[in-house]
């Protein structure tokens, strides 16, 4: 059975799944986490010396295990969610594809790949390198084929901006804004779009690879294009070469005016899931990356926009 059935256009609750809610204590303790893994047959004949919680990613837990031969990340997964079902056999089919990592061994709920310090990698790149390398990423992603929910970018905005976090100033404020912003229709050319491909979500190895597929979701390319220029908060200059780099290798053809109407959207929805997040965590850097989508976004609407203020 399909695994989306009776899901038919959700909203797109994937990217909402990037959640600013604190989530379940899943298991007690390190104790518990090593008894769960144990139980695995991939340790069955490699003792595990260590492990520790990898603190990003927001929905699921994600593990350094240490065993005495080597090293692994280890991912849980609620397969009960319809969201985490997503990521699921996104993960799945990316590895098979080379376009994520190699899962060395994978059950109902676990996934288990080699460990790969990704933060060192990636100021080993410039800038302009990065968005290369990004750019031919999304490519590949955009040629699997799986069905998935279908985005649907204004019932995100809306969800987002009436949260109760929100102040009703704030809600006030963004919900008077969707309605001056382009209304987007559903395209013809879909296609299986990553939804969140900040620089945090690709390890810069050689081949590099893509991860963290909890917002994959059919759209149009444009849309994984103009999510990823806002943000990484890229310049018209770095647009362009993401605009050019995917184009070249794509027989889709592009369009700079569609890309140019999802920027908005984009930097709106980041904008508002930092500020909900901040508003759980208090954590003063959620905060500031809140404000730079806020002001990416009234750069680009001009100066009559005061969003940064308003969302204060």
């Amino acid at each position: 059975m399909d695994i989306y059935s009776g899901a038919k256009n959700i909203g797109y609750s994937l990217l909402i799944t990037r959640t600013f809610c604190k989530t379940e204590v899943l298991m007690k303790n390190v104790k518990e986490i090593i008894e769960q893994l144990t139980l695995l047959s991939f340790f069955d004949n490699d003792n595990i010396i260590d492990v520790n919680k990898i603190a990003e990613g927001a929905s699921h837990h994600c593990f350094k295990v240490v065993t005495a031969s080597a090293t692994y990340f280890a991912k849980y997964f609620e397969t009960d969610r319809i969201t985490q079902k997503v990521e699921f056999e996104m993960t799945i089919m990316a590895a098979k594809s080379m376009l994520a990592p190699p899962l060395l061994f994978h059950s109902n709920h676990w996934f288990i790949s080699d460990f790969i310090d990704a933060a060192q990698l990636i100021n080993d790149h410039t800038i302009n390198e990065r968005v290369i390398i990004t750019a031919e990423l999304i490519n590949k992603c955009h040629k699997l084929s799986l069905k998935l929910p279908t985005l649907d970018l204004h019932a995100v905005l809306i969800s987002l901006a009436t949260d109760k976090a929100l102040s009703h100033e704030q809600s006030k404020a963004i919900s008077s804004i969707i309605t001056k912003l382009p209304v987007m229709k559903v395209g013809q050319v879909l296609v299986v779009c990553h939804g969140d491909v900040n620089f945090s979500n690709i390890i810069f190895t050689e081949p590099s690879y893509l991860i963290d597929f909890e917002c994959a979701c059919l759209a149009e390319p444009e849309y994984d294009l103009a999510m990823m220029s806002a943000i990484n908060l890229l310049n018209k200059t770095q647009r362009s070469v993401l605009f050019s780099t995917y184009q070249k290798d794509s027989l889709i053809t592009l369009s700079h005016a569609k890309l140019a109407s999802y920027l908005p959207y984009c930097y709106l929805i980041n904008g508002l899931w930092y500020l909900l997040k901040f508003n759980v965590e208090q954590q003063s850097n959620l905060f500031v990356l809140s404000q730079k989508q806020f002001a990416a976004f009234d750069d680009l609407m001009g100066l009559n926009s005061k969003l940064v203020t308003e969302m204060r």
